[in-house]
């Protein structure tokens, strides 16, 4: 790997906070600039990461256990805090890591205004019915956020960054937009425009001015350009929008397999490795302990809205972080029946995935949920009322009917 200025690339996307402030500049905005560094500046940024990697990592702790609503509320605190903190810094402290928290308002709640008190711009999926990908999506953008500080800090005090850093946490970005679109059950519009906000994102990281791997995914560059291209100006009514979505998804896949290529030929070539993990990683030695038949059962629940391709490679993710041990639970069938009508099968599936962390799934057993579903059912649903249900059964309240 040639090595450039470590903490060039590291905080070459800071910028002073008086700069932005006299610019009245949005700390929820996502921006790059080169300040010139010293080592106050190096200590600042490391004790503001560390301070923000522990909130994150606080943040997935303390919502465990808890309902949706109250998840994100722990999830959206932690989220803005991190933001508005890098303000009690010299320098405005911007790291990759915070993009990343940035895109994940962008797409569920919205841009929040410079004093974190009211939202600018919408978010793209808040008032889509499955609210529960909102939880997802600020979930598993917290837990990249905390990967790619790793790898921040890490180069930071190593003193040798790698170059396949950047193009990593791009290919993340793209293997999340996917499993998210598989969760959005309303008209293909929004599913469209998912897609194609994930490509933005995935092209604003990969053309970072310190990627210096750029020459070697010029092709990847120039299909996800072309792609923009396309789709972005696709209306979201137009009748053509099944059709569209389907080159969308097909286009989605072929770029995400060849960046996952490129990600693993410069990963080698240079003998490095990323903190972040990839679904298309090699299973090596895990791959014959994997129990096939569990496998298949996790294909059939996302290949219809996946493809087969792209379901495999969940599956195998789900595998490796041991995640498709939940699909063996008693409660995850019917769990995912319960669901389905509302999320669809792949949606359900990546529910129940969560209901089983949350130590929820063994709840739908309770001998009273099906005569409180019933209740509830014709207001809201089968899933709707499952969810009033199971929270009734974890504070007690399930013993009156």
């Amino acid at each position: 790997m040639k090595t450039k200025n470590l903490l060039n690339f590291i905080l070459s996307s800071f910028v002073l906070t008086s700069q932005l402030q006299a610019a009245g500049e949005n700390p929820y905005a996502e921006g790059t600039g080169r300040p010139v560094l010293n080592q106050q500046v190096v200590k600042a940024v490391l004790e503001y990461g560390d301070t923000s990697k522990a909130a994150l990592g606080r943040a997935l702790s303390n919502a465990q256990g808890k309902s949706l609503s109250e998840a994100n509320g722990i999830y959206l605190e932690a989220i803005m805090k991190v933001v508005v903190k890098s303000y009690a810094n010299k320098y405005y402290t911007e790291l990759l890591f915070r993009q990343i928290l940035n895109q994940a308002l962008l797409l569920t709640y919205g841009t929040p205004t410079a004093d974190g008190k009211g939202i600018q711009k919408q978010g793209l999926l808040k008032n889509i019915s499955n609210q529960d990908l909102l939880t997802v999506i600020l979930e598993d953008s917290i837990k990249l956020a905390i990967d790619v500080y790793n790898d921040d800090r890490s180069a930071i005090l190593s003193g040798k960054f790698s170059d396949g850093a950047i193009n990593s946490v791009a290919l993340k970005q793209l293997e999340l937009t996917r499993e998210w679109m598989a969760s959005v059950m309303e008209f293909e519009g929004a599913m469209h425009a998912l897609g194609v906000m994930g490509v933005q994102s995935f092209l604003q990281t990969i053309n970072h001015d310190d990627n210096m791997q750029v020459n070697l995914i010029a092709e990847e560059i120039q299909d996800a350009t072309e792609l923009l291209d396309t789709h972005e100006r696709v209306n979201f009514k137009d009748p053509k929008m099944p059709g569209y979505m389907r080159v969308l998804r097909g286009k989605l896949h072929k770029l995400n397999d060849a960046m996952a290529k490129k990600v693993k030929v410069i990963g080698k070539d240079n003998g490095e490795s990323s903190s972040i993990s990839h679904a298309q990683d090699e299973p090596g030695d895990t791959a014959l302990k994997i129990d096939k038949e569990l496998l298949n059962k996790c294909i059939d629940h996302h290949d219809s809205s996946m493809g087969l391709a792209a379901a495999t490679d969940k599956c195998i993710y789900l595998f490796k972080s041991g995640d498709l041990e939940y699909y063996k639970h008693a409660q995850f069938d019917y769990c995912v029946d319960l669901h389905d009508g509302t999320m669809g099968y792949s949606g359900a599936a990546n529910f129940c995935v969560r209901e089983g962390k949350n130590k929820n799934l063994e709840l739908y057993a309770h001998k009273k949920l099906v005569p409180c579903i019933d209740t509830y059912d014709g207001s809201m649903g089968a899933s709707g009322a499952t969810k009033i249900c199971i929270e009734k059964v974890k504070n007690g309240d399930i013993e009156f009917f």
